[in-house]
């Protein structure tokens, strides 16, 4: 009998470390700091040509063909969120075979959630739309 309640007891401690660890798994991405993403060129993965960089809520870069800039504003709280505004760009025409002048123009087209996965990469996300821009130092 005894034998039974301590089985019963494991089992019970068992299921107990299994939902906090699965619980503590839910929470998400932490948030990522301002400091962790300025000051870096960060280039799109799928087209190292085009990139973008921010300092001091400005953003400048290319989208392999144009140049950008703009101002953006960071804000950390549970998640790292970046609103993109008053962007530009210059207008030159170049064919955009890998698809990057139109990547770059949806990643940096109003908020974007900021997830860090590791310090060389930057994903922005479009949660309303499902997209995601991955971008490497």
């Amino acid at each position: 009998m005894k034998l039974r309640v301590v089985a019963v007891r494991a089992i019970f401690v068992g299921l107990a470390v299994l939902s906090a660890a699965a619980l503590a798994s839910c929470r998400g991405p932490e948030p990522v700091s301002v400091a962790e993403i300025s000051g870096v060129d960060w280039h799109l993965e799928s087209d190292r040509n085009a990139s973008f960089r921010i300092d001091d809520g400005q953003l400048t870069g290319t989208d392999s063909c144009n140049r950008i800039f703009g101002e953006v504003a960071i804000t950390v709280g549970e998640r790292t969120t970046i609103e993109f505004a008053s962007l530009g760009a210059t207008r030159m025409a170049c064919p955009d075979d890998s698809g990057a002048q139109e990547n770059m123009g949806r990643a940096l087209a109003g908020e974007r959630v900021i997830e860090q996965p590791d310090g060389g990469t930057l994903v922005l996300v479009d949660e309303s739309a499902g997209e995601r821009w991955r971008f490497e130092k």
